[in-house]
């Protein structure tokens, strides 16, 4: 992996101002050369309500180890690393380098990586921070996410061999409302993380807060991640393949989803959804996490392997 990591020493006097004002963000941008660019999903945040709103919700501390991801012109950066401990900012778009430098200025307690966040490993992460030898190493993430990325995000780091204690995500309404669905409202997404941690979401963010504006609202969602998963190392394969055929038909009954993808006979799945002491009727969104369990516990194993996030 090209990553180009520098640690960043105390700049006095920063001249930038204010980087929600959007004549101020469109001048820094204009001196580097820059547009936002459709590829990259870039919609920078012009809202200062907003922008203390994300602040408020990590709830951060002098000894807070903070990932940002997409650190973009530096607005939340700047936020970022007068709250934590130590910050450690990726941008893959290696022309934010410079112009983070001067927006950010050169605090002591600021690492740039550019590169690909998903291609971090946990060692890189474990240097960035200055945490090589640390066994009580943790961190939080604050992200301001493209809308294509999240699913794929989440469950990279969600199960990443050092996951991080909490995220605080601005993404897309409609993705943080679904992936915070409670029982009757599930779907593979919400399960999927919650497994892991609890997610809250905090506030909704029109989209006249971005520029470019995009074509959806967005959401400050938080995820707290479970000091376990709920479900345990030994069915949690099992859970998310019978889940996946269960989500795969929503209209349908559980009964009829899985009789179709499982190709068992249908009175042993009923049996098995009447064990869990579920109504025959029930439908895959309606299920609890512990339901998913109970079944996956009853029923043959599933050797067909299949993903965990889905945006379904």
């Amino acid at each position: 992996m090209n990553m180009v990591s520098q640690r960043v020493s105390r700049l006095e006097g920063q001249t930038i101002g204010d980087l929600t004002d959007l004549n101020t963000l469109r001048s820094v941008l204009r001196r580097f050369g820059m547009q936002p660019t459709k590829k990259l999903s870039q919609n920078f945040l012009v809202d200062r309500e907003v922008l203390e709103e994300i602040v408020e919700t990590a709830n951060l501390t002098p000894q807070s180890n903070v990932l940002e991801v997409g650190a973009g012109t530096g607005v939340l950066t700047r936020e970022l690393v007068q709250r934590a401990g130590h910050v450690v900012a990726v941008e893959v778009d290696t022309r934010a380098t410079a112009l983070l430098k001067e927006t950010v200025g050169e605090p002591k307690n600021l690492t740039l990586i550019s590169a690909d966040v998903m291609r971090l490993t946990p060692e890189q992460l474990r240097h960035a921070f200055g945490q090589e030898h640390s066994r009580l190493f943790r961190y939080d993430i604050v992200a301001n996410l493209p809308y294509h990325l999240t699913s794929h995000f989440l469950q990279h780091f969600l199960e990443f061999s050092i996951p991080p204690r909490s995220f605080t995500l601005l993404l897309q309404r409609e993705v943080a409302e679904r992936i915070a669905a409670k029982p009757g409202d599930m779907s593979l997404l919400a399960l999927s993380v919650q497994v892991y941690g609890e997610p809250t979401v905090v506030a909704t963010v029109p989209k006249t807060a971005f520029w470019p504006v995009p074509t959806v609202d967005s959401a400050i969602l938080r995820i707290d991640r479970h000091e376990k998963p709920r479900w345990p190392d030994e069915v949690r394969d099992q859970c998310f393949r019978l889940a996946k055929v269960g989500f795969a038909h929503r209209r349908k009954t559980l009964v009829n989803s899985l009789r179709g993808g499982l190709r068992l006979p249908a009175d042993q799945i009923v049996a098995a959804i009447e064990h869990c002491k579920l109504q025959r009727t029930v439908r895959a969104q309606e299920l609890r996490l512990e339901d998913w369990s109970a079944l996956a516990e009853t029923l043959p194993p599933l050797s067909r392997p299949s993903g965990t996030l889905s945006p379904r």
